[in-house]
């Protein structure tokens, strides 16, 4: 009776822990509302992408470096506009700011 009783604990606790991971990876990351005060796209780089990637791109507290990737503008875009994984969507970043800023994250060399 007792194994009975610890292999359903142990079922259930898997069952729990893999049921909180799922909910993790579907739930969207919260957004950032937060209106950048300029279009130039080292401005709104330094307002809302630093803090988590560096000032220079080098990516910071275990987050992704950006410098030297070679990513692509309309990556950076959907990146900044939809979130990705852990980094928080930035949907008051568009237009002519969204525009700069990824030009100036794909050209971190």
């Amino acid at each position: 009776m007792k194994r009975k009783t610890l292999l359903l604990l142990v079922a259930v606790a898997l069952t729990a822990g893999a049921g909180i991971w799922v909910a993790q990876l579907l739930i969207a990351p919260p957004e950032d509302r937060t209106s950048p005060s300029s279009a130039d796209g080292r401005i709104v780089y330094g307002e809302a992408c630093a803090r988590c990637h560096g000032l220079v791109g080098n990516g910071k507290g275990g987050n992704p470096r950006l410098r030297g990737r070679d990513l692509a503008r309309d990556l950076i875009r959907l990146r900044v506009q939809s979130g990705y994984r852990a980094m928080p969507r930035f949907p008051n970043i568009r237009g002519e700011a969204l525009k700069n800023l990824a030009a100036h994250v794909a050209a971190m060399k």
